[in-house]
């Protein structure tokens, strides 16, 4: 089985001698590999008694050339030994459908069954009685290897199938389970090591509110800090932090209610306090939003 096809005809004449202008074509690498486990199962060979030792696979490249070789002392055979003495094999259909798969992109697997030598004596009948041994040997390899090939894409195509299916079953259930957080005029964070299935959605909407919506607020969220942390959800540190910025916070919003009583039409002024108040929690005094799905 060809792992590289190389023709080897390619050159120029020139005045200190022939140069070698060698075009080679590698084999597919997936195919290459199932060919190799194929190899290694050893169990694609005609077993009929009779036929003598098993047929065994080699892996390596082949030259291709545009002539039949049949010297070992040829300028051509002296050119291949030179140039191309990787080869494994001599033969001339190798090149043209090397390049057939390079036009149209098609994987392809080279197989030859090697049946004589380039020494001189293909004519004799030895030879001839070898070669229709090595065709079929070549031919059972490569049935094989097809089959191989049709299985395995079977398998791929039904993989994307189910793949196809189970990434619609996930969105469908992604849009039934999913959170809707709307927050207006406040900051929406999201903290957590990884977040998944879990989709926040912000309505810029504003919402008019006053500093006693304001104040009932930050104490519902007082409450919310303190049962987090009776349950052991929120760690000390934090709890603390939190509890500090929320008591300037507060403090801001009690003092933009007594502004609205003190100054009457400088009452928005006097409400846009609370936001200077808080540093650390996004810049508003408003609600804090925590929207996830599964977290880690």
């Amino acid at each position: 089985m060809a792992t590289d096809v190389y023709a080897y005809h390619g050159g120029t004449s020139e005045e200190d001698g022939r140069k070698a202008h060698p075009r080679v074509w590698e084999a597919a690498h997936g195919i290459g590999q199932l060919g190799s486990h194929l190899a290694r199962l050893n169990d694609w060979a005609d077993e009929t008694p009779g036929h003598g030792r098993a047929p065994q696979v080699r892996f390596g490249a082949v030259a291709a050339g545009e002539v039949v070789q049949d010297s070992r002392i040829s300028a051509d055979a002296q050119w291949i030994r030179q140039h191309y003495n990787d080869a494994l094999a001599i033969e001339m259909e190798a090149a043209g459908v090397a390049q057939a798969e390079h036009l149209n992109g098609a994987p392809v697997a080279i197989i030859r069954g090697i049946s004589d030598r380039a020494d001189g004596t293909k004519s004799s009948a030895k030879d001839r009685n070898w070669q229709p041994r090595a065709a079929a040997n070549a031919a059972a390899f490569g049935i094989r290897l097809a089959v191989e090939l049709m299985q395995e894409q079977e398998q791929i195509a039904m993989a994307q199938v189910d793949r196809a299916h189970g990434d619609e079953a996930q969105a469908a259930d992604r849009h039934a389970d999913q959170i809707s957080n709307t927050a207006h005029n406040s900051t929406v964070g999201i903290m957590a090591g990884s977040v998944r299935e879990s989709s926040v959605h912000v309505n810029a909407a504003p919402k008019v509110s006053s500093a006693t919506d304001l104040v009932a607020e930050l104490d519902g969220f007082h409450e919310r800090l303190e049962r987090h942390h009776a349950e052991g959800t929120l760690d000390a540190d934090t709890y603390r932090e939190a509890l500090a910025e929320l008591g300037l916070a507060r403090q801001g919003g009690a003092g933009a209610l007594i502004g609205i009583r003190e100054e009457g039409d400088h009452g928005t002024q006097a409400v846009a306090r609370p936001r200077r108040g808080v540093s650390r929690f996004g810049g508003y005094a408003g609600t804090a939003v925590v929207a996830a799905g599964a977290l880690s």
